[in-house]
């Protein structure tokens, strides 16, 4: 067949022969492509039921649109010959490359992520595999994976082509229960994932017969040689993936491919950070500092809350920990490793430290919906949010026995935390309802909820007598960020400690000591880097009095042991690691860890004992996705990572996509074409590069980078060189460059509160937009306005923009939005290319969508009609045709942590 011409295809080499066809490498003559063209062998033309799975198999294919799985065009049929036309991947299977060398841990990882999510995506498409081998896996000339050969896949809905017995699939792949005839589901090829997974690092399959009976016992009833015999330097939490996904019972392996690919995305993600660190320290021979400089930009204004809806616009955009709850993780994981960690790498005498040496971490959830929970004090009961279809619930669990009660009802409302009173007779709760933060008691197994106070923006916590409660405060209008003392009933509101500028109080829970002489809270700074300590203030009199020398780069959920020899909290002590649990000596504040693992923590709490604590998992996803004319069924996903596109996406002239991501730990700018191809990464600092805005004739981007130590607006070329700083005041951040390219319009700390500024795209004196506390600032299409949200009230209760005539400063538009638009301070606000209307973020049952609120007036009309997910950050092409999204989805559930002390 070779230098044939078939239809319009000439034929240029064979590429492979299996038993479902022969592919070939041929030249579409029309589309001028290189292109694989698969046909039905000749012995097979004339079953009707191998036609069948050959047409099954392009239709299987043809459902899916990924960039690891092989594209199918088209199937056609030429002189009788039924043939597939396919995507040609330039590269080799992966048994050749493995055949070929040893992979690096690092690199199996990489590509059991990328099978993995190729799996996912045709799982959630009803598409079972079936046959998932090294043989039809195929890697490119950039490492990227491609998943091929849906011959024997099984289409959910679709005509039953073998019978219920029917063995097919390659054998030394097989799941047990394939092999024995019984139910093939999605699990199976989880099975046949993990063999691969096996195959990569032990460069052989994990079960071996000399003939296929040998073989199929082998499979069902004897456990593979420990991966780590043929690869030493495995991890414990590697081991653990790779044997829950061989597991012999469907029920004890993944029930979901999702969970085995966010467990090697945590895999990954530590990896990485490992060896950026090592590196720095081999270069420098110490530690970069800059590692320890906190750099939650947005965090600080912040309210701690848990829904979805300000998922990406709160605390750090790359881990948005105190905006929601947990991630599903196996509680087996965090033990084994928290154990391992513990015990195997020994820890100085520290005193009167807790040793944790026997602590367990045992899962209270499963639902992955848990945003908020907290334990009673005698340990018998988790109060508990869920999160569901875009609504929230509070439900008590009683541990004991697992029996769950719901005290209050689903709502579209979004509760901030939960606090329990000492003896366990009341549940406090503080909850966003119709842009309100309002505070609310009720008994714990349910009953009338009381009304105590208004803007109250974190949880609170409560006096040892239980007479008084504290809690945090922003202040727009003067950029004060306080912690506030009131009476339990919500009379005598008072100030205990403010600060504002260069130094800030978290909008975190802060925590009352047992004795009631201070309370304690989180504080930020600008001084050396941005970073967070924690201070004890006087009950009486706000005096301040650090607790430790340590400087945090995230810090949250402070809670006191009742013995009151320290606290708990959740902190990180670098960019980009996860939020653990520490234990923080009092009064000598020394840190300890409680937690040792690859997951994040929030929303802490502890039993009157000090012997049990809860706290809640979570983990979050974004991708870069293209969406022609905004129309969702068009929407095609351009990036596969973990954390890409949240922090910013801006579009070029030419049409590429200029997005930040997160890899290894840290966060930069990336490019890509909007087809996926030619992904590149422009830049490599250290520091964190985000908001990326990118100038109309092409040649710069200006971003947000901590590089000098605080968050301030930097320019690059368009090919990531000649990096200049644009301002250096006290945190600026989402540049937004003019049309005529001149000015870059930004919100900024510099002034004092929160404020619209612009600067000269070449640097200078910043200049006000607007004399008041505003964000977002956004050019209109001709340059003669900036739209804006408006933050003059209390946090709360904005849910307005306004529109600024830039030569006389006049106010023309003044619109609110509803209160289901995302307006935290880091989702964007976009015009239209007409400058008729502004778009945003809308998220309603749990889904998000883009809708434009017309500047003439009337109701706003939903543009998108995505049916599940988030988004998280959007941008417009140039011509306005071309949506582009960051979008995915956030998992999280509730854990004890016990005998941790």
């Amino acid at each position: 067949m070779i230098g044939q011409t078939i239809s319009h295809y000439r034929i240029l080499e064979k590429l492979g022969e299996g038993g479902m066809g022969i592919v070939y490498k041929a030249h579409d003559t029309k589309l001028e492509r290189d292109v694989a063209l698969k046909f039905l062998p000749t012995h097979l033309s004339a079953s009707e039921q191998d036609k069948a799975r050959f047409i099954q198999e392009a239709k299987a294919a043809s459902a899916l649109n990924h960039p690891n799985v092989c594209t199918i065009y088209r199937i056609d049929e030429f002189e009788g010959q039924q043939f597939i036309e396919m995507e040609y991947v330039d590269g080799v299977t992966l048994r050749k490359k493995v055949d070929e060398s040893p992979l690096k841990v690092s690199d199996a990882v990489s590509f059991a992520v990328q099978i993995g999510e190729a799996l996912q995506e045709a799982h959630s498409k009803g598409i079972v595999h079936r046959d998932i081998k090294a043989d039809n896996i195929m890697v490119n000339s950039k490492n990227q994976i491609k998943v091929m050969d849906f011959g024997l896949a099984k289409l959910k809905g679709a005509m039953k082509l073998t019978r219920t017995s029917s063995t097919v699939g390659t054998l030394a792949y097989m799941a047990p229960e394939q092999i024995q005839g019984g139910q093939v589901d999605s699990r199976s090829d989880i099975f046949s994932f993990g063999v691969v997974l096996y195959e990569m690092l032990a460069r052989k399959t994990p079960f071996r017969g000399e003939h296929e009976a040998a073989m199929v016992y082998s499979i069902v009833n004897e456990e593979p040689d420990p991966v780590q015999k043929h690869c030493p330097e495995i991890s414990p939490e590697f081991i653990h993936i790779l044997s829950t996904a061989l597991e012999k019972d469907p029920e004890d392996r993944y029930q979901a491919v999702s969970e085995m690919v966010r467990d090697l995305r945590r895999v990954q993600r530590q990896s990485s950070k490992v060896s950026r660190k090592f590196a720095t320290e081999a270069l420098l021979g110490q530690k970069d500092t800059r590692e320890q400089q906190s750099i939650s930009p947005e965090a600080k204004y912040e309210p701690q809350v848990s829904s979805p809806e300000v998922l990406g616009g709160g605390a750090r955009w790359w881990k948005s920990k105190r905006i929601m709850g947990g991630a599903s993780v196996l509680a087996g994981l965090a033990l084994f490793y928290g154990l391992y960690q513990f015990l195997w790498k020994p820890e100085p005498d520290r005193g009167s430290v807790p040793s944790f040496q026997l602590m367990k971490i045992t899962q209270l959830t499963s639902n992955g919906k848990t945003v908020a929970a907290a334990i009673s004090p005698d340990g018998k009961y988790l109060v508990h949010v869920m999160r569901e279809a875009g609504q929230q619930s509070v439900w008590v669990k009683r541990i004991a026995t697992g029996s769950n009660v719901q005290i209050i009802p689903p709502a579209k409302v979004e509760y901030i935390g939960l606090t329990i009173s000492f003896d366990g007779e009341y549940v406090y709760y503080v909850v966003r309802e119709e842009g309100k933060l309002l505070l609310f008691r009720i008994p714990i197994l349910g009953g009338t909820s009381r009304k105590l106070l208004e803007d109250v923006q974190s949880a609170i916590t409560l006096s040892p007598n239980s007479k008084q409660i504290a809690f945090a405060r922003y202040y727009p209008k003067t950029g004060d960020f306080s912690v506030m003392v009131a009476n339990e009933d919500g009379t005598a509101e008072r100030v205990l400690a403010s600060h504002r500028g260069d130094l800030w109080f978290a909008i975190n829970r802060p925590a009352w000591s047992p004795d009631g002489k201070i309370v304690v809270s989180a504080l930020g700074s600008w001084a050396g880097g941005m970073h967070y300590s924690v201070v004890a203030i006087s009950e009486q009199g706000g005096k301040e009095i650090p607790i430790g020398t340590q400087k945090w780069a995230e810090l949250s959920g402070l809670e006191w042991l009742r013995d009151a020899s320290g606290l708990v909290m959740t902190a990180s002590e670098q960019r980009g690691s996860p939020d653990q649990v520490w234990f923080l000596s009092y009064p000598e504040g020394v840190a300890r860890r409680i937690t040792n693992d690859l997951n994040d923590y929030t929303s802490l709490s502890v039993t009157s004992d000090g012997r049990m604590l809860s706290s809640v998992q979570y983990a979050v996803r974004s991708n870069v996705w293209i969406v022609p004319g905004a129309d969702a069924s068009k929407a095609v996903q351009i990036t596969s990572g973990r954390d890409e596109g949240r922090a910013g996406v801006s579009v070029t002239p030419d049409g590429k996509i200029v997005y930040a991501a997160t890899t290894g730990g840290n966060t930069d700018l990336w490019i890509v074409n909007q087809d996926g191809s030619n992904q590149g990464q422009l830049t490599s600092d250290p520091s964190p590069d985000y908001s990326p805005s990118v100038s109309p004739d092409n040649r710069s981007i200006v971003f947000v980078s901590d590089r000098s130590g605080i968050p301030n607006l930097w320019k690059i070329a368009i090919d990531g060189s000649r990096p200049q700083q644009l301002t250096s005041g006290g945190e600026d951040y989402n540049p937004d460059i003019s049309p005529d390219g001149k000015w870059v319009a930004f919100r900024s700390w510099d002034a004092g509160p929160l404020m619209s500024m612009k600067v000269s795209i070449d640097g200078g004196d910043p200049t006000p937009i607007v004399e008041k506390s505003t964000s977002r600032p956004t050019f209109s299409p001709d340059g003669k306005q900036v739209a804006y949200l408006v933050f003059e009230e209390q946090l709360s209760s904005s849910r307005r923009f306004e529109v600024v005539d830039l030569e006389n400063g006049s106010i023309v538009k003044s619109m609110p939005l509803p209160a289901t638009a995302s307006l935290g301070w880091s989702y964007p606000i976009r015009w239209t290319l007409d400058g008729r209307a502004i778009t945003y973020i809308d998220t309603r049952e749990g889904i998000s969508n883009i809708w434009s609120q017309p500047l003439s007036g009337g109701l706003p009309k939903q543009l998108t009609t995505f049916k599940t997910g988030l988004i998280y950050n959007f941008a417009w092409s140039r011509d306005g045709n071309t949506l582009v999204v960051s979008r995915g989805d956030v998992t999280n559930d509730a854990v004890l942590i016990s005998d941790f002390r």
